[in-house]
C-alpha cells in the first residue's frame, strides 16, 4: 500500500507527472527444510502421536504416495527470477484559501519472470483518487474526503510449461 501526502495548495493549479521503472530480485531466501528433513519431521510427529501413517484417519500422501526423493525449492520456483516494475502517475492540484483539491491517477505493472518454467506473471495496478479538503474558513475545522478506486490482479502471460498438476478439492 502506498500512502501519499500530496495536498492541493492555494493559488493556481499545478500538474505533476512521475514515471518510474526498475528491476528487482529476491535479496534473502527464507531457510526451509529439504525433502528428507521434512519427511523425518512428519514421521516423528506420527510416532509422537502413536499413529501408524498407513492406518491414519486422514491419509498422509506425502509419506505414503508421493516420491520420497523429489525436491522442489518452491521459493525459487515461484519467485526465483527477476521482476521488472514500472509506474506512471499524473496529478492535478489546486485550490483557494478554503478548498484544496487533488485529482490523480496511477498505472503500473510488475512482471515477474519464473526461472524454472520460463513463464512470466504480470500484476497490473491502476488507481484513481481524489482528495478534497474544505476548511470553511475556520482553521480548526477541516473536512477531508478521499474516494479511491483500485484495480490489481495477477495475470499470467506467456506461460511456460508447468511441471505440476491441478489438484481439485473433493466435495
Amino acid at each position: 500500500m502506498l500512502i501519499t501526502t500530496k495536498k492541493g495548495g492555494v493559488g493556481g493549479s499545478k500538474v505533476s507527472v512521475n514515471v518510474y521503472s526498475g528491476i528487482g530480485k529476491v535479496a534473502h531466501w527464507i531457510p526451509m527444510l529439504n525433502t528428507q528433513q521434512y519427511l523425518s519431521l512428519r514421521r516423528e510427529a506420527f510416532k509422537n502421536d502413536g499413529v501408524n501413517p498407513a492406518t491414519a484417519p486422514s491419509r498422509p500422501y506425502d509419506l505414503l504416495d508421493w516420491d520420497q526423493n523429489a525436491y522442489t525449492n518452491w521459493q525459487k520456483f515461484l519467485i526465483g527470477g527477476s521482476a521488472h516494475s514500472s509506474n506512471a502517475e499524473v496529478a492535478w492540484s489546486g485550490g483557494n484559501a478554503n478548498t484544496f483539491i487533488v485529482l490523480a491517477g496511477r498505472s503500473g505493472m510488475t512482471v515477474r519472470y519464473i526461472r524454472e518454467t520460463g513463464g512470466t506473471t504480470a500484476l497490473p495496478r491502476d488507481t484513481v483518487w481524489t482528495i478534497i479538503r474544505r476548511t470553511a474558513g475556520l482553521d480548526f475545522l477541516s473536512l477531508p474526503v478521499s474516494p479511491m478506486r483500485i484495480r490489481g490482479f495477477p495475470t499470467r502471460i506467456f506461460p511456460g510449461p508447468t511441471p505440476c498438476r491441478r489438484i481439485t478439492p473433493r466435495n
